[in-house]
């Protein structure tokens, strides 16, 4: 299909992939399961064998091959052709929390002792190298004309990039924490690190349906601020929910500049001082009663409310995306994902309402 030929009629189609597609809905992330384990079987051995199906084994909530796969369904795709790209991303987000662990220091992930804790640094870094080259073949391996992939293999090859310089950048932001434009600055490493993969895989779902340019945009536009949404509420969730990490306020003890860290400064410049010198301290010197401080500071200067409504008035504003608008398939489909995104911290909205 030619991209310069308008298609977003595609995503107002009705998808009855049920009765006319080779592959059901519920039978995708078990599909999507099966890939990646049969590239780690088919390139790997021995101890990498070994790591690498257990990373796999303790499965997360594979929350990006479901957007793949409702994404595709609204798109009219088979879903057959969908499962190597899902595979992929879901492959790609796997090496950057592997490498996240070991940087970060996190000694839990998924209930679940850490890839470093378990085998070592190095082996860790050998485990998210062996993911990261792995996830092209996701691709390769489908059933796919060759000019798709290859424009899925830019995609990947971009979203690589801009993941790791996020991460550099989040980094780099630990080491110099400023009260200047810090907002500005923790959305620009979170869009780099969080909603490029969001944006990525949706527009790997437009270039499978063929999309016009045009729309192409649009769609990876929603899915990037769809990323923020994400990421704001796991930063809400490291400290005012469970991550299964073992531990709470994982963020305060890394020294990580997380939404609410950057909200309250920018609300409160007074606290300034005091919150960069805890999340300068060294991680095993950060007490729970420097976790449960931040909490109750965030909390009753009334930021963790300020950030509750920041995150409800930007659903609401996606939700009001002119492209949603104008495809109410597509809006109610980007509304299940805010509410799979909101529920883990759906407790703290209903105990604010409450007071």
């Amino acid at each position: 299909m030619d991209l310069s030929t308008p298609t977003i009629t595609r995503i107002q189609k009705t998808a009855d992939v049920g009765s006319s597609k080779s592959l059901q809905p519920k039978h995708f992330l078990d599909k999507v399961n099966e890939c990646v384990m049969d590239l780690i079987n088919s390139n790997s051995h021995g101890l990498l064998m070994q790591m690498s199906t257990e990373i796999v084994a303790s499965k997360g909530k594979m929350l990006r091959p479901q957007f793949v796969r409702d994404l595709s369904s609204a798109l009219s795709l088979d879903l057959k052709d969908c499962v190597g790209w899902a595979a992929c991303c879901e492959v790609l987000h796997t090496a950057t929390l592997i490498h996240d662990d070991l940087q970060d220091g996190d000694t839990i992930r998924r209930g679940q002792p850490a890839t470093w804790v378990k085998y070592g640094a190095n082996q860790a870094i050998n485990a998210g190298d062996f993911f990261l080259m792995l996830a092209p073949q996701g691709v390769l391996n489908s059933p796919l004309h060759s000019s798709l992939k290859t424009d899925l293999l830019l995609l990947l090859s971009q979203m690589c990039t801009q993941i790791a310089a996020g991460q550099a950048y989040e980094i780099e932001l630990r080491k110099s924490i400023s009260k200047q434009d810090i907002l500005k600055s923790y959305f620009e490493c979170i869009g780099g690190k969080t909603s490029r993969l969001f944006s990525g895989l949706a527009k790997g779902v437009g270039i499978l349906a063929e999309l016009d340019t045009r729309t192409l945009e649009q769609v990876e536009s929603v899915f990037f601020r769809l990323g923020q949404v994400f990421q704001v509420q796991d930063d809400i969730l490291d400290l005012y929910g469970d991550k299964k990490r073992g531990e709470v306020g994982c963020d305060i003890k890394e020294g990580k500049v997380s939404f609410l860290i950057a909200s309250h400064i920018e609300q409160n410049p007074e606290d300034f001082l005091v919150l960069r010198e805890l999340l300068q301290k060294p991680r095993e010197l950060t007490t729970a009663q420097d976790i449960e401080f931040v909490k109750s500071l965030i909390q009753d200067k009334q930021t963790l409310k300020s950030c509750l409504k920041f995150l409800k008035d930007e659903s609401t504003e996606l939700l009001n995306d002119p492209l949603l608008l104008s495809n109410p398939k597509l809006k109610q489909l980007v509304k299940g994902f805010l509410a799979a995104i909101m529920e883990p911290i759906s407790h703290l909205s209903h105990r604010e309402a409450s007071c």
